[in-house]
């Protein structure tokens, strides 16, 4: 049960059908059934397809990201430094 939320008791439940049914009639009360259906499936939908698009979108991104800035991934790589390169000393004759 959920707080805040009252819950229906058997009573009210009839009692909530029968206003429906007198509403609404009894040839409307499946088409209406059909409709809360479809539109509870089209939202569903709709929110999968939301989450999906912001993934791909936070995907997208990133790879962006990488591709614009390989140097930063680099000095990550190598723990905030970078790789040091080092030469052989090599004799230079001075004449003087």
């Amino acid at each position: 049960m959920i707080s805040g939320v009252p819950s229906i008791g058997g009573l009210k439940l009839i009692i909530l059908l029968g206003i429906i049914l007198l509403f609404f009639g009894a040839k409307r009360i499946p088409d209406l059934a059909r409709s809360l259906g479809r539109g509870t499936r089209e939202f569903r939908e709709g929110i999968s397809e939301t989450a999906e698009n912001e993934a791909q979108e936070k995907e997208n991104r990133q790879q962006k990201e990488e591709v614009e800035e390989p140097s930063l991934n680099r000095v990550a790589v190598h723990g905030g430094e970078m790789p040091r390169v080092e030469t052989e000393a090599t004799p230079t004759d001075h004449k003087h």
